[in-house]
């Protein structure tokens, strides 16, 4: 059996042509051309909808992607916080240990100061000490030697 469209091209062919066969003839090839317009319509659309499909996955891909760097860099930024923390809690303790050696040499210069003082009032009092030793020395001396001269 033959295809409507073979006979009709068949008849056109044998100058069989009435107006009604043009016609069909005409209205064959335009539905022809609707529907392998519609058939490259259909491919467009179905290549469009995967490049939207791609792009879509592509996008939740960077957005997972971005997601994790967010997550890691919120991570970083929690740890980078708490060592930030344990320095200034080092740093501070030091500083305490610096006021209390500070303090403790304060102390330690003040005695040293007093016991400085004390030492220059001994030195003082020997050197009166025997500044009169001498006196008394010089004057035995001045004694036996007046002995003499009596």
């Amino acid at each position: 059996m033959m295809s409507p469209m073979v006979l009709l091209a068949q008849r056109a062919a044998r100058n069989e042509a009435d107006p009604l066969t043009i016609g069909l003839i005409g209205l064959l090839v335009v539905a022809v051309i609707v529907c392998i317009s519609l058939w490259q319509g259909r491919r467009r659309n179905a290549a469009a909808s995967e490049r939207d499909r791609n792009m879509l996955a592509e996008q939740q891909r960077i957005g997972q992607l971005q997601q994790e760097r967010d997550e890691k860099a919120y991570s970083q930024h929690v740890s980078l916080n708490d060592l930030t923390a344990e320095k200034l809690e080092a740093e501070t303790k030091v500083l305490e240990a610096q006021l209390a050696a500070m303090e403790r040499d304060r102390v330690a210069r003040e005695r040293d100061e007093e016991f400085n003082q004390l030492m220059v009032q001994k030195a003082k009092l020997e050197i009166q000490s025997l500044q009169l030793h001498i006196r008394e020395q010089r004057k035995r001396i001045d004694d036996f030697t007046s002995y003499d001269d009596e």
